[in-house]
């Protein structure tokens, strides 16, 4: 497993793009066909969870908040390497994205909400009330409902715009698509906001998660950590949901990718796909001080979840890529 030259052409990309600048200024990448011993630890990982799970798809990104840098990019299945950079459901993960910008937009932390279902969706395990951080913590789609329902869709169709989901990078010779973000119909905002219908790639939604690691300022990845920089949060809102996030990993979907010693904040997602599921983790360590963001998305046939499929590919891997 290395970190392709296709990879590289489109994190150089991803760059550029964000900085308005033409393609062929990009730095060059330099790539290199002899797997480091991260990559093959990380690739073995990788093949351990795709064998534990029927017609297994799997894909795992890893990059350093700090400077947008990804660290390694590894995947199973007919895409391989490339696995990460296929657009698929991002399920309830995007509920972070989601949260932040109606945070940005005014809403009240504290803001306690009627738990009954509404808007066209529901909880698997209703309660009475909700507020942000259970929201979060509990993967409730009707709390998502609510606050959308609160702040309305604009907040955070114009947060996915500055995080370059809407970006179409150019990968070597062919195009990655962008993320999609179905915000059109309002009678449809309760189900994009909570992750229902919107897809993107490991890249996208590694890259939104660094954003919130970092205080707010969202970094172009790039194979150099050389990427461009933009305040896209307020610092208290990345905060704010720091601390919702660890609440989610200490006691919420996401407590599997727990690692002893390590403060750890993500969130779980789960999409169904007719005899498959698709399993979603993205989470970042350690709270403090972050210096690693990791997309997990494991895509097999039969009844999973992020919590039980995902998550612990986190607390797997981070022996392997903690710096």
């Amino acid at each position: 497993m290395r970190t392709n030259a296709r990879l590289a052409t489109l994190l150089a990309c991803a760059a550029c793009a964000s900085s308005g600048s033409p393609t062929d200024s990009a730095p060059t990448v330099a790539t290199d066909d002899t797997p480091s011993v991260l990559e093959r630890e990380v690739r073995a990982v990788v093949e351990r969870v795709a064998s534990r799970h029927e017609g297994a798809r799997v894909g795992v990104l890893v990059l350093d908040p700090r400077d947008g840098r990804v660290v390694v990019a590894a995947g199973s299945g007919v895409l391989g390497d490339d696995e990460p950079l296929r657009r698929a459901p991002t399920g309830s993960t995007f509920k972070a994205v989601t949260l932040a910008a109606a945070l940005g937009a005014g809403l009240d932390p504290s803001r306690v909400f009627d738990g009954a279902a509404c808007c066209g969706v529901r909880d698997a395990h209703p309660r009475a009330q909700l507020d942000p951080r259970t929201t979060i913590v509990h993967s409730s789609n009707v709390g998502t409902a609510r606050i959308v329902e609160t702040v309305g869709a604009d907040p955070i169709v114009a947060l996915v715009d500055s995080l370059a989901w809407n970006e179409a990078f150019e990968l070597g010779g062919r195009h990655a698509d962008a993320a999609l973000v179905p915000h059109d119909d309002p009678e449809m905002h309760a189900h994009f906001a909570s992750g229902i219908g919107t897809e993107a790639t490991l890249l996208h939604l590694a890259s939104a998660y660094a954003a919130i690691a970092n205080g707010g300022e969202w970094i172009a990845p790039t194979t150099r950590g050389d990427g461009t920089r933009r305040r896209v949060m307020d610092a208290q809102v990345s905060a704010t949901l720091l601390g919702f996030l660890e609440d989610a990993v200490r006691e919420g979907t996401g407590q599997r990718a727990r690692v002893e010693g390590v403060r750890v904040a993500g969130k779980t997602g789960t999409v169904p796909n007719g005899d498959a599921t698709y399993s979603l983790f993205v989470g970042l360590a350690p709270v403090d001080a972050p210096t690693r963001v990791i997309a997990v998305r494991v895509e097999a046939l039969g009844d999973h979840h992020g919590g039980s499929a995902a998550a612990p590919v986190f607390a797997e891997l981070w022996p392997h890529v903690a710096p």
